[in-house]
């Protein structure tokens, strides 16, 4: 499996704990101060993107910084499970059942290694996918009027959603998270994680 990590500055310490939590894998980071940013981030998920799909690896791991507890087993046998099909499944459940105007599918929900793996029709972001997912789609620059409110997102998760609804690409999340999300300071958006804080909680894991 093939892991990369979106990392920012004033991050060393999370980004150290994530890399020793992923140890035994293989490890991309991509921190350069030319990428970050929010009406940036479109070009850091290309450059994963292409990346991943130039080694040797067939399923990707494509994470931020700060996260950690990661159900390493339960994504690995995910991944074993989604093979050779087209999918997005995100690593963290922050609560949202909508975004993007989804539909949810629950026909389309299944129990997974006692997590119920739901087809909730949007991807923002952070996950584990393959090959055959990221041949199919590419990410495009955010247009500049995109950024012209404030609390709006990166538009990565919005471009990356749609694409996928196009080409059928099931998008799942889990429940419970696959890894832990706290109530630290957001780089991407600090104003509006205040009001809305994004915490996911895990399983209790050794």
């Amino acid at each position: 499996m093939q892991v990369v990590i979106f990392s920012s500055p004033s991050r060393e310490e999370m980004l150290q704990n994530l890399i020793n939590e992923l140890k035994g894998f293989d490890v991309f980071v991509i921190d350069s101060l030319d990428t970050f940013g929010k009406e940036k981030f479109w070009y850091r998920w290309e450059m994963a993107r292409k990346y991943c799909i130039e080694t040797n690896h067939d399923n990707y791991l494509i994470i931020p910084d700060d996260i950690s507890n990661l159900d390493l087993d339960v994504i690995q046998k995910l991944h074993v499970h989604f093979k050779d099909k087209p999918f997005f499944c995100s690593v963290s459940n922050d609560g949202r059942q909508s975004c993007w105007g989804n539909q949810v599918n629950r026909f389309n929900d299944f129990m997974f290694n006692g997590y119920l793996i739901r087809d909730m029709g949007f991807f923002d972001c952070g996950g584990l996918t393959n090959r055959k997912t990221l041949s199919t789609i590419k990410i495009d620059p955010v247009p500049p009027h995109w950024f012209d409110s404030p609390i709006k997102s990166s538009g990565v998760g919005y471009q990356i959603t749609t694409k996928c609804r196009r080409h059928n690409i099931p998008m799942y999340i889990p429940n419970p998270s696959l890894s832990y999300h706290g109530n630290h300071e957001s780089v991407m958006h600090p104003f509006e994680r205040k009001r809305n804080p994004l915490i996911c909680k895990t399983k209790k894991r050794n």
